[in-house]
């Protein structure tokens, strides 16, 4: 989720760096190579982030997610949401999540059948 809104992985993209770290037993410098990942959003996000890593002369490795269907797309496109959890329930039950305003509609509306039906 990105500005409230759903956006979908496209790539996630994989390296490895080494860095030094000190083995405080021999107090001596070792390498250590630790593996990076990151989800791009789109495929100009990837890309900028394969050419950052190459200036540094780092090779990455790709990995093209499966896409959202057309219908997914459609379905979440324009949505907003003020979660992620709402955003999965939308994605997996299709149901939006009620609004603060939802809410304080139904509460008027069982306080109003309340009085009503009290006053009968």
């Amino acid at each position: 989720m990105v500005d409230r809104k759903i956006r979908f992985v496209t790539h996630t993209v994989s390296w490895e760096e080494t860095h030094k770290q000190l083995n405080t037993q021999t107090n001596q410098l070792e390498d250590f190579i630790k593996t990076e990942a990151r989800e791009c959003y789109s495929e100009e996000q990837k890309d900028i982030l394969i050419s950052k890593l190459a200036e540094r002369n780092i090779t990455a490795e790709v990995i093209e997610e499966e896409k959202p269907s057309a219908q997914m797309l459609e379905k979440c496109e324009g949505k907003k949401f003020s979660s992620y959890n709402d955003a999965q329930l939308f994605i997996e039950t299709g149901e939006l999540p009620l609004t603060e305003a939802d809410i304080l509609a139904l509460a008027i509306t069982e306080i109003y059948e309340m009085i009503s039906g009290g006053a009968s």
